[in-house]
Formats: C-alpha cells, sequence, structure tokens
C-alpha cells in the first residue's frame, strides 16, 4: 500500500472530507495505479459525488477495488448494478436522516431540549436532554428582556453591561468541557432575544418557525415573551421570534459601491450604444431615401 486515508467520525454523505480530498490530491499527484476501499458506501453516499470520483479515476486511469462489497465492471449490466447500489447507499442516507428528524420533532413534543448546547442562562440537567437555570446567569437574561422592552438597542444593552463589569460566567459541561467567561457582545444579545427558550418554549426552525411548549423552568414570564414579540415588531422591525438583526419590511440590501459603479456605467454605455444606434438608423433612412431619389 502508497498510503492510507481514514475519516474519522465523518459521515460519507459527500465528498467533503479531509482524507477523501487529500487521496483526490495523491490520485492526481500519479503513480497510482489502485483505489481498495471497504465499500462503495465508504467513498460517499452522494451519486453525484461518486460520480465525479470516477471520473478523476478514470482521467488518470485508476481502477477501484472493494473488498466487502461486489466490484462491477465496464459492461451495461455492471454499470446497471454500480448504479442501484449508489442509489441504494444514497436512500439509505436520506432515510436515517428522516428518522433522526421525526424522532427529533416527536422529542420537541413532548417539551425536551433537542437544540445541543445550553442557552446561555440555562445548565444540562441530571436527566438526558433536560436543562436547569443557572442562577448566575439568569439576573442578566431578565435584564436583558426588561431593557429591550423599554426601548434600548442591543448595542446599548451591551456597552451598559461593558460598562458595570458584567460578563457571561463560566460554565461546566457533564462531559466536562468548560466554557470560559465572556463579555455580552451585541451578537450575543441579539440571539438571546431571539430566543424562545427564555419563555418556556422549545422550537425548531424548519420552513418556519415552531414553538412548544418546554419542561424546562422559563426565565422570563410567557407575557414578557410576548410583549418583545410586539415591541419587537413596531420598534425594532424583529417580527416573531427572529433574530433582530433581520428586518422583515426592510429586505432590501443596499448593494456594494464598487457594483453600483459598475451598474451606472453599463447603464450609460448602454445608453450611448442606443444613441449611436438611432444616429445608424438615421444615417440609412436618408442614404436609402437619396438612392431612391437618384433612381427617380
Amino acid at each position: 500500500l502508497e498510503e492510507i486515508f481514514i475519516d474519522r467520525a465523518k459521515s460519507a454523505k459527500n465528498m467533503n472530507r479531509p482524507a477523501i480530498k487529500d487521496m483526490v490530491r495523491r490520485i492526481k499527484a500519479g503513480g497510482i495505479s489502485y483505489v481498495v476501499s471497504y465499500r462503495l458506501d465508504r467513498i460517499t453516499r452522494e451519486k453525484f459525488s461518486y460520480y465525479e470520483f470516477e471520473r478523476i479515476l478514470n482521467d488518470f486511469n485508476v481502477k477501484i477495488i472493494y473488498t466487502n462489497d461486489l466490484n462491477t465492471d465496464d459492461t451495461p449490466s455492471g454499470e446497471y448494478v454500480k448504479d442501484i447500489k449508489i442509489a441504494s447507499a444514497s436512500f439509505e442516507r436520506m432515510q436515517s436522516s428522516q428518522r433522526v428528524r421525526d424522532k427529533m420533532y416527536q422529542t420537541l413534543k413532548q417539551g425536551y431540549h433537542v437544540s445541543g448546547l445550553p442557552p446561555i442562562g440555562y445548565l444540562s440537567g441530571r436527566e438526558s436532554k433536560t436543562i436547569v437555570v443557572d442562577k448566575n446567569c439568569a439576573p442578566h437574561i431578565k435584564k436583558i428582556f426588561e431593557d429591550f422592552l423599554l426601548g434600548k438597542k442591543p448595542s446599548q444593552i451591551s456597552n451598559e453591561f461593558s460598562d458595570a463589569g458584567v460578563c457571561v460566567p463560566p460554565r461546566k459541561l457533564r462531559c466536562g468541557k468548560v466554557f470560559k467567561a465572556k463579555p455580552y457582545s451585541e451578537n450575543i444579545i441579539r440571539k438571546i432575544l431571539a430566543n424562545p427558550t427564555y419563555a418556556g418554549f422549545v422550537f425548531r426552525r424548519t420552513k418556519g418557525l415552531e414553538l412548544f411548549k418546554g419542561r424546562h423552568k422559563a426565565i422570563i414570564s410567557e407575557d414578557t415573551g410576548l410583549k418583545r414579540i410586539r415591541n419587537g415588531s413596531q420598534r425594532h422591525h424583529m417580527g416573531r421570534w427572529r433574530s433582530p438583526s433581520i428586518c422583515p419590511n426592510r429586505r432590501k440590501i443596499q448593494k456594494p459601491l464598487r457594483q453600483q459603479k459598475v451598474q451606472s456605467r453599463a447603464r450609460i454605455r448602454s445608453a450611448s450604444s442606443v444613441r449611436k444606434m438611432r444616429d445608424m438608423q438615421d444615417v440609412s433612412t436618408i442614404r436609402h431615401a437619396r438612392t431612391t431619389a437618384s433612381f427617380h
């Protein structure tokens, strides 16, 4: 064997993996005749990625051998079997992902927290998928929502916390990982204001936002959460539990100045070209009239 490439704890859903990229670079460098893999779905489970990988193998005259899978040839029957195996691998991945999403959805409907790490203000509970209030951080969360309902912007709240020396306290997870203390930046405050967890909900974002009553204790009251929605939509255009950085009523993004200049130049050129075409048409019309008059 020339070299062994292993992607540890990486899904084979596509070719965007460090080891497989290194292997492709090694193949392109030359001097490789065979690639040995455990199974076809260990290369990738995405059909377009596999066909691209196969094209690279054909360009550099490299053959692939599977130790625990069927090795097909270049005949029509072999290509047909290979296409079926790629489709089966892709279907298995999509089906597994759908089952995980369905399981998470049912867990959410029961009020459990399945969104990864607990948000600032909460800690992992003793039971799985439960969170408890962080007593050191809960007053900060309440103060953030109170100030926001009074009309203060996230940047103002962040500056006040910074001047007072208030920081996010360090947190330690059950796995032993420790998060160091950090300041309440404007971005963190925006995320806190956009998180329904503090009002006692669990949620998921698909096409929209679905809220479910959570099993955890709320830091702010549900009435405060409703006021936050109402006041946020009126004052800061924040809508229904959306990120404060998004303005639903102002979705037009101003283009960079350089792009504006290029477009303005294009408009000028297009306008000048139109004028030239009109002048040419006028000239051709006059010439045609003169020619017709001479014949008469």
